[in-house]
């Protein structure tokens, strides 16, 4: 480790927090660096972002196997992320993802087994080391900063995470945006010849991977034409260009840090891999949160083809702008209506939207369906986000680390079951999957709400009484 990354946070040994100029300077250095960690997410993430919601179209049938070795991958790197970091720093942790990423992009463009697979395995697994950095580089810098302004810590760190947030969530707009932008150009200068040869494929619910592939030459069918070559290539190199400049930004702009821990850190990392496990096989509350976590991966299980590739990345800047912006909305309804009606909310929205998917044939005469939809599951996955982990603080306000563990791990694990089995099932069976597992989560999360206010009841009632308190 470099002399510099020995250092705790971005203040120097001998800085003393006194002065206004000083105080000034540092205020200004921490807020830089967190803008600059700002900039490289949006960067890598609007690249990775676009890429991912065109892999499955652009690459068929070895683009989802793509999509689910990066989630593989990122399973296997959560539980090493603190090893890593402990040896590369987390600078260079989320700098190396960058290029890690670029190299996943490049690999596009010979999108064969050997070549795109491993390269979703490297992205996978630095993905997770990325992530885990992220959080440490946002908390440390907002307790220096906490510090140096004289104000409450977590204040601050909740403030610091917000506007990280926000740049992170606009990454859905910014990535859809150029690869629209990009495939429609393509797609006019090429007029129709690419659509006009193209085998017709039947859309929405009615879609089978199997039943295509055994009318078409293809072995793993698309329901689009694949763009022209000379116009992906244009799109590779854009996305390939925000990972290089997230990478080259994260290299010479990013301060090192380290974040504060135990001098053992083997011990501190099997320790809680282990308590993950065991909050997991002990405690029934875990047990029960399992399919709502899940379900975040599960939901993402629909493909409508009627206006062209060039489009999908419409429809998905209406579901991220709407997920951007209702997300913080949802804190404030908490305290009106309370979590249950929330989950129950939820429920009806995304219940509504699967039976419309599965009687909806997608036509062009219906284009405000196409930003409808996405724009209005968009309501649903808000909720799923945000008051999962709201229940999860609540019910283990004192193991929170392992609870928070083992709900990403089976969300991550839904987006793995998806992708593998996408090229196998037929679309209406993959709604009636949703239905069934949204049904499946959403009673047991109530079950859960259930217990812990029983429980509230019970302890209030096996509360001492104080008569001379009266």
């Amino acid at each position: 480790m470099s002399a510099t990354e020995e250092k705790t946070g971005l203040l120097d040994d001998d800085a003393e927090v006194s002065g206004r100029l000083l105080k000034r300077n540092t205020v200004g250095r921490l807020r830089s660096s967190l803008f600059v960690l700002c900039v490289i997410f949006m960067l890598v993430f609007t690249a990775y972002s676009g890429i991912q919601n065109l892999e499955s179209s652009l690459n068929p049938g070895i683009g989802i196997y793509s999509l689910a070795s990066i989630t593989g991958g990122a399973l296997v790197s959560c539980i090493l992320a603190p090893t890593v970091i402990r040896f590369v720093g987390a600078k260079w942790a989320i700098s190396s993802a960058a290029l890690c990423l670029a190299a996943y992009v490049a690999a596009n463009f010979y999108p064969k087994t050997g070549v795109l697979i491993p390269a979703s395995i490297l992205y996978g697994m630095s993905s997770g080391f990325m992530l885990t950095a992220q959080g440490t580089y946002v908390t440390t810098i907002a307790i220096e900063y906490a510090h140096v302004i004289g104000e409450q810590a977590e204040t601050v760190i909740s403030r610091f995470f917000g506007f990280f947030l926000m740049a992170f969530q606009s990454t859905q707009i910014w990535g859809n945006l150029i690869s629209s932008l990009v495939l429609q150009n393509g797609r006019a200068s090429h007029n129709t010849t690419n659509e006009s040869n193209s085998t017709v494929t039947i859309c929405g619910a009615a879609f089978c991977p199997n039943v295509a592939s055994s009318s078409s030459n293809s072995s793993a069918p698309s329901p689009f034409p694949k763009p022209p070559e000379d116009t992906l290539n244009v799109l590779l190199i854009i996305y390939i260009g925000c990972a290089m400049c997230g990478f080259f930004i994260g290299a010479f702009f990013l301060k090192p840090i380290r974040s504060s821990s135990s001098e053992d850190k083997t011990t501190s990392i099997v320790t809680t891999l282990f308590s993950t496990l065991r909050l997991l096989g002990t405690d029934t509350n875990m047990k029960l949160l399992v399919p709502i976590s899940m379900y975040s991966g599960v939901e993402q299980a629909y493909v409508a083809c009627e206006l062209g590739l060039a489009w999908v990345g419409y429809a998905m800047i209406c579901f991220g702008a709407v997920n951007t912006i209702a997300s913080p909305l949802n804190g404030i309804l908490t305290r009106y209506i309370g979590r249950p009606l929330l989950f129950l909310f939820g429920f009806c929205v995304n219940a509504g939207m699967l039976v419309l998917l599965l009687m909806w044939i997608p036509d062009k005469d219906q284009l405000f369906l196409f930003f409808v939809i996405p724009g209005v599951w968009a309501l649903g996955d808000t909720i799923w986000q945000t008051q999962t982990s709201a229940l999860v603080g609540h019910v283990f306000p004192s193991q929170q680390e392992p609870a928070f563990g083992n709900i990403r791990m089976f969300e991550a694990l839904g987006f793995f079951v998806v992708y593998l089995f996408s090229n196998y099932v037929c679309l209406d069976v993959k709604l009636y999957i949703v239905g069934a597992w949204l049904v499946l989560a959403v009673v047991l999360v109530l079950i859960v709400e259930v217990r812990i206010r029983y429980r509230a009841v019970i302890v209030y009632s096996e509360a001492p009484t104080d008569e001379h308190s009266h």
